[in-house]
């Protein structure tokens, strides 16, 4: 074995590297896995009206310093889209399933 790969060995161990592709690959999709599923704010877009913050039942939003934020993604209920219908600026997403 060549010092260049044992070096390379050595360091992958050490600082957790990846040298093959699919590694990456798999680790994003399991990572995928446990994202929690709930609304995006796209702030270019939001204004502050705070109607999300109203409708939302199950306290996934918060307003902090004046902003509208996605406090709690977790509490989100999937299919549940009274913020999104409620959102008259397009400001709110969900990850496609």
């Amino acid at each position: 074995m060549g010092w260049c790969i044992l070096f390379s060995k050595i360091k992958n161990v050490l600082f957790g590297r990846k040298n093959n592709k699919n590694e990456d690959d798999n680790d994003s999709l399991n990572r995928k896995e446990y994202e929690v599923w709930g609304p995006t704010i796209e702030y270019t877009k939001c204004k502050n009206c705070t109607l999300c913050y109203k409708v939302c039942k199950n306290g996934v939003y918060a307003v902090e310093n004046g902003k509208v934020v996605v406090k709690n993604k977790s509490n989100c209920v999937k299919g549940c889209s009274k913020c999104i219908e409620a959102c008259r600026y397009g400001a709110i997403s969900f990850p496609n399933d």
